[in-house]
């Protein structure tokens, strides 16, 4: 097992999030999980500025704060796998 999986297997829950307005809510929703002990979330392509949450949520959370995202139609992403701040996942 990764340490990834290793992670969420020991925080047990990863919540999946849609964020209507990512620029105003991503650090301070990634501020709240992390403070409630869920330093995890991932993060749909439901709403246009997905891909600004993932890169705000660990931006402005440095200790704690992982986002990541998953599709499996490309059309989504565009590559159809998976993504996280830094390009993989």
């Amino acid at each position: 097992m990764n340490a990834m999986n290793e992670a969420i297997s020991r925080i047990g829950v990863v919540p999946v999030i849609k964020l209507n307005h990512p620029e105003q809510d991503a650090a301070a929703l990634g501020k709240a999980l992390c403070a409630g002990g869920v330093p995890v979330a991932e993060i749909t392509f439901r709403a246009a500025g997905a891909d600004t949450a993932i890169r705000l949520m660990p931006e402005r959370n440095h200790s704690c704060a992982v986002a990541g995202v998953r599709t499996v139609h490309p059309a989504v992403s565009g590559e159809g796998k998976g993504k996280g701040p830094d390009g993989q996942f």
